[in-house]
C-alpha cells in the first residue's frame, strides 16, 4: 500500500536543533523556528540541554529539559523524545504536554548505557507531570 503524505491531514516532524537549521538552510534556531509556522506540520525539535520547541502554525512552546541525576549515554535520546511525544499525541494530549512527555522518556534514557528504559515511562509520567 501507498500512502502518501499529502493524504494526511496533519504531519508530525521530529528533528533536532542542528537538523532543522540545515532544513531549511538558516543561520540560527530561531530563523528555522519561523520557517517551522509555515506548514501544516507538527514540529518537535530537541535541542539538548536546552530542552525542545514544539511549534503548530503561530503556537509555540518551549519545554524545559527533564534533567536526568546522571548523563551516562545518549543513545536513544531522540527515539525515546519521539516515543514519549507519540504517547501523549495519542492519548489526546496538548502539544506542550507531548513535549514534556517526550522530555520525561529522554531523561529517562540517558540516566544509563542501553537504549531501553530501566524504569516504567508510565509511571514515570504520571509522577513528573
Amino acid at each position: 500500500m501507498n500512502i502518501s503524505f499529502l493524504h494526511l491531514k496533519y504531519c508530525i516532524f521530529f528533528a533536532n536543533e542542528t537538523e532543522i537549521i540545515a532544513l531549511f538552510g538558516k543561520d540560527d534556531f530561531q530563523s528555522a523556528c519561523l520557517e517551522c509556522k509555515n506548514y501544516e506540520t507538527i514540529w518537535a525539535l530537541t535541542r539538548s540541554e536546552k530542552g525542545s520547541t514544539v511549534i503548530f502554525k503561530d503556537a509555540a512552546f518551549n519545554i524545559e529539559a527533564d534533567q536526568a541525576e546522571n548523563l551516562i549515554d545518549t543513545t536513544g535520546a531522540g527515539d525515546l523524545y519521539a516515543a514519549g511525544f507519540l504517547n501523549g499525541y495519542l492519548e489526546n494530549k496538548g502539544l506542550e504536554d507531548c513535549g514534556k512527555m517526550g522530555s520525561v522518556a529522554a531523561s529517562e534514557i540517558i540516566s544509563h548505557y542501553g537504549a531501553r528504559p530501566e524504569q516504567s515511562l508510565a509511571e514515570l509520567f504520571k509522577k513528573k507531570l
